[in-house]
């Protein structure tokens, strides 16, 4: 359908009176409305929630699991568990490089020199396409962990939890307080 002047759109648009033209626009206007507002309410009802970084889910996981851990030393009794880290994972990934180089001398004291270089990530086939090879992976760096307990008042309890921690996270014991709960 053509929308120049001489088009079959233009034509009918012509023929329309001036209060069905005026109809119209209003019902096109009020259905372009609707339909974004629509979209929008959609919109918001398909989309998932925003997922936490993956150092914040590694943390968490982490907590988790320290809890469930000391919960079953004796004498620690209601644990939670605060897990900081100081970096999250990171992936070193196989780069290939080319360099080029290129000179040229004129006349004089005219020389011109190029180099050029390009960098991209080495592909390899995965499960679910093309992805980078990933040469080595380092675990996340942990600041430091906080455990409060009923426990942590006894200092035979605090030595067991921190000696857990320690052991568990490979972190220096001066990295891990352990607290006594107020319940």
């Amino acid at each position: 359908m053509s929308l120049g002047e001489n088009g079959p759109l233009s034509r009918l648009i012509a023929r329309l009176s001036e209060e069905k033209r005026v109809r119209l626009v209003t019902a096109v206007g009020l259905a372009g409305i609707l339909l974004i507002l629509a979209g929008q309410l959609l919109g918001d009802r398909a989309s998932a929630p925003a997922a936490q970084p993956p150092a914040q889910d590694e943390a968490k996981a982490l907590e988790e699991r320290l809890c469930a851990i000391l919960s079953q030393v004796r004498g620690v009794g209601r644990v939670s568990v605060l897990v900081t880290l100081e970096t999250g994972e990171r992936t070193e990934y196989a780069v290939n490089a080319q360099q080029s180089e290129s000179r040229t001398e004129g006349g004089g004291d005219r020389r011109e020199e190029t180099v050029s270089s390009q960098r991209s990530y080495l592909l390899i086939d995965g499960a679910s396409g093309k992805q980078p090879l990933a040469l080595s992976r380092e675990g996340a760096r942990i600041r430091g962990v906080v455990v409060v307990c009923e426990g942590g008042r006894d200092a035979v309890v605090k030595t067991r939890v921190t000696e857990a921690v320690t052991t568990a996270l490979g972190v220096a014991s001066n990295r891990v307080c352990v607290l006594q709960s107020e319940h």
